[in-house]
């Protein structure tokens, strides 16, 4: 039988060095496999939409939105839901999943991101993590996964549009449903977040844009940080946009609207194509390699 030694050299098939037993599934794997880099990986820079010497820094969850409660088997969390009103159209709408800061819940995604969904007719799904912290475990992982193709299918949603927002603690499991979750999500856009991975990032399972949104004053996810988050994905396969806003904080809710129209036009605008047969056996392959997801 044909025995071949196929060493790659960017993202997923950085350090791979492995056999192949079919001439065909070689080809697959290396056609796969990005070239080049047209451009180096750079910050686009944006202002304020208000000065944070007037962010108020205080936020209080509104308390009339009732949560569900969502089972995969393994785990069982409360969620919020908002649908809006929809137009007739045999276009299904679009749907988020929004993922919050520490110490919140679902309801603050959902009072954040309502106005922007009554505009663009997007469904959000917003869970609410144990202790109200989210833990990007491969149970919680999975479970979002799932919590999603639920919602899909509950609210008649377009499993080719949907997409994943956090804040904080949320953004950071934003970002490893970007690194090995990809196929199940079109983009993924967080707000002041980052994220270190204890295995490479299988991005290339679908090429999901990543859109990262920070401050240059974030004194938690520091600019560094998301530079390297950033440049994790950029090598990784991952289409990568970064803005820098201006002297901004880590304070998300004074500015949410400005943030969300962000996020969803990027998202919107950049979403990934559903994965090829070519892209599916390639990931098959490059994921399986230990060290790869």
């Amino acid at each position: 039988m044909l025995q071949i030694t196929f060493t790659g050299n960017h993202g997923y098939c950085t350090g791979m060095n492995y056999r192949v037993f079919l001439a065909g599934i070689f080809l697959v794997a290396f056609l796969s496999c990005p070239i080049a880099r047209a451009e180096a990986l750079s910050s686009i820079a944006l202002n304020s939409p208000m000065p944070v010497t007037s962010y108020t820094n205080t936020y209080a969850e509104p308390s009339h939105y009732l949560p569900r409660l969502f089972s995969d088997g393994s785990l069982a969390l409360e969620y919020y839901a908002y649908k809006p009103g929809l137009p007739p159209s045999d276009k299904k709408p679009p749907l988020l999943l929004a993922l919050h800061g520490g110490g919140r819940t679902g309801a603050s995604m959902i009072d954040k991101w309502q106005t922007l969904a009554d505009a663009e007719s997007v469904v959000i799904i917003a869970p609410t993590a144990k202790a109200n912290a989210w833990a990007s475990t491969d149970v919680m992982l999975d479970y979002l996964v799932s919590l999603a193709r639920h919602a899909v299918d509950e609210f008649g949603a377009d499993p080719e549009r949907v997409y994943v927002f956090g804040h904080s603690s949320g953004a950071v499991t934003a970002l490893h449903l970007g690194a090995f979750r990809s196929r199940a999500f079109a983009a993924v856009a967080v707000h002041a977040g980052s994220a270190y991975f204890n295995e490479k990032p299988c991005t290339l399972r679908r090429g999901v844009p990543i859109i990262l949104i920070s401050g240059t004053d974030d004194t938690i996810f520091t600019r560094t940080k998301v530079r390297d988050t950033a440049k994790e994905f950029d090598e990784a396969g991952a289409t990568v946009t970064h803005y820098e806003i201006a002297g901004h904080t880590h304070w998300y809710y004074d500015i949410a609207d400005f943030v969300n129209a962000i996020a969803w036009r990027d998202m919107e605008n950049h979403r990934a194509a559903p994965p090829s047969l070519a892209e599916r056996v390639a990931s098959l392959i490059a994921c399986s390699i230990p060290g790869y997801r």
